[in-house]
């Protein structure tokens, strides 16, 4: 009987510390996903465990959205952007004159063509 109750009680110590390791894999994995966010959800959340559901049904209504990053296959979307979004900053700290303000507009302009461009170089329309 003793026998049976050492392989039951070995079943479950393997089973915990199975689930230990899983759960400290899945911390981890999003503590490096989310950064300096995970910490501000856990304060905000009051406990690590309600944060870690928050940002783990974050990270699958992401995923159903099915969004494709910008990367270095849009090079020239990702440079719109960026030009804009720098011109834009010097706006805000009123350093942008009015030439490039125009300039932010032409690449604004831009990014949004190119994002909305299909494969057929056509314009997708919202409906």
């Amino acid at each position: 009987m003793w026998l049976v109750t050492a392989a039951v009680v070995a079943v479950l110590a393997i089973g915990a510390a199975g689930w230990w390791y899983v759960e400290q894999q899945r911390r981890a994995r999003l503590r490096t996903h989310f950064g300096p966010e995970y910490d501000r959800a856990v304060r905000d959340a009051g406990s690590a465990e309600k944060a870690e559901s928050m940002l783990a049904e974050r990270t699958r209504r992401v995923k159903a959205l099915k969004i494709h990053p910008l990367s270095v296959d849009h090079p020239r979307v990702v440079e719109n952007y960026r030009v804009a979004r720098a011109l834009s900053t010097r706006r805000e700290r009123g350093e942008a004159a009015t030439e490039e303000l125009r300039q932010a507009i032409v690449n604004y302009r831009k990014l949004f063509e190119d994002l909305l461009a299909t494969e057929k170089g056509t314009i997708r329309r919202a409906s």
